[in-house]
């Protein structure tokens, strides 16, 4: 056979077949191994964890343990398969794709944990904060439930990026300017949720007192009954 000037013989084509065969051979069946592997893994954890829940989970009356079982298994099925993933990506000799796998690992391990603190900080929510009579735990739970979100995502992207040997100080400066842009942008909006927050810490009148408002609007009323008070508005009429 002549390919572009190139002589090729079947013995080579045979040649070349048997080193492509001893090359992928050996490695289809590492990964079958691994795939195999990652399945009793897999398939035992999930028995082990719906043993504990049944033993101990189903007798208690808090739904915090419920919540720890719930993200150990989401926890426990992203690690297998990122495990699996990352012995294949090895077997085959792709550094690259292993560090994607790890850094993939991360981000998607910040979701379960990002629920996990989410749904403590509701239970907190439901069984701390309706049993007082101050709105301000009312009102700042929901706010740091979705901070705590957010930050626990956000951190699991910046140490995704840090395994990849990825520098993250330009996005940390694109992020300060944008939050720089997005304060001027805002202003008004922030200091109106700034007045609320002081108004429900140091809760100068309550809802239900009638107060007198310094300015108001040409042609409305001095006096005014509080109806609600909240982070961005307080509600008279």
């Amino acid at each position: 056979m002549d390919g572009f000037g190139i002589q090729i013989t079947r013995a080579d084509i045979d040649r070349w077949l048997l080193h492509a065969a001893d090359y992928a051979l050996p490695r289809v069946l590492q990964t079958v191994g691994q795939l195999i592997l990652g399945v009793i893994v897999f398939v035992v954890l999930r028995w082990i964890l719906n043993r504990i829940d049944k033993s101990f989970s189903s007798k208690t009356d808090t739904q915090i343990d419920d919540h720890f079982i719930e993200a150990i298994h989401r926890i426990g099925s992203i690690s297998v398969t990122a495990w699996v993933f990352w012995r294949t990506a090895h077997i085959w000799g792709l550094a690259g794709l292993a560090s994607l796998v790890i850094a993939a690992w991360i981000v998607a391990l910040s979701l379960p944990l990002a629920n996990l603190i989410s749904k403590l900080l509701t239970v907190l929510q439901v069984e701390v904060a309706s049993k007082t009579e101050t709105t301000l735990d009312d009102t700042a739970l929901p706010l740091l439930i979705k901070a705590a979100r957010i930050l626990t995502v956000a951190g699991g992207v910046v140490i995704a990026l840090s395994s990849m040997n990825v520098d993250i100080m330009p996005f940390v400066a694109g992020a300060s300017v944008l939050g720089v842009a997005i304060g001027f942008a805002a202003k008004d909006t922030l200091s109106n949720l700034i007045a609320g927050v002081l108004l429900i810490v140091d809760r100068p009148f309550h809802v239900g007192d009638r107060i007198e408002l310094w300015t108001t609007p040409r042609g409305t009323g001095t006096w005014g009954d509080v109806i609600e008070i909240g982070l961005r508005a307080t509600k008279i009429r």
